[in-house]
């Protein structure tokens, strides 16, 4: 769609009060941000076992606080499966679970991002390079949210990461 002179510019959010969560086990957790808050990074410590941690901040635009709204699960996947795994269009990741080891279940928790009463639109990125998972850190780029990961599994467990851009 061509854009008409009275389509205002869209604003770029940015990202502050970045927070890490205490580690959680891997292999059988639950962990949403708290509210108001999306994810904007993951950092793992070990293996399929180990420790997960997660990089989480709160979203501004033109000085005032995103909302964070219409929370909600996905279905069960196998993260192993290697396919990619993102949040809807214009929505953010607020939350993951994953059950058993690496090819366990897991589900993303995602959302919509409100300035006021306007909805969000959110830009993916390009998918981040490979990280061997067993000690690995992804932080969003700059003023960047989480969307999505893809994880392979193999001789190592390899993750990507898909960040992106929250507008309004």
């Amino acid at each position: 769609m061509k854009k008409t002179s009275s389509e205002k510019p869209k604003t770029r959010a940015h990202v502050v009060d970045l927070r890490w969560s205490h580690p959680v086990e891997e292999s059988d957790h639950t962990w949403s941000a708290p509210e108001g808050y999306v994810i904007v990074g993951r950092e793992h410590q070990g293996g399929p076992g180990g420790n997960t941690r997660y990089r989480y901040a709160r979203l501004v635009l033109a000085g005032r606080e995103l909302t964070v709204r219409d929370v909600r699960w996905s279905r069960p996947f196998t993260e192993a499966d290697g396919v990619p795994h993102a949040a809807p269009d214009d929505h953010v990741l607020v939350g993951r679970e994953h059950i058993g080891d690496g090819s366990g279940t897991t589900r993303h928790q995602y959302a919509r991002l409100m300035a006021g009463t306007v909805a969000c639109s959110v830009t993916p990125g390009e998918w981040s390079a490979e990280l061997t998972e067993e000690w690995s850190v992804y932080r969003a780029p700059a003023d960047g949210v989480l969307l999505g990961r893809r994880c392979v599994e193999g001789e190592k467990i390899r993750s990507r990461y898909l960040p992106g851009t929250v507008e309004a």
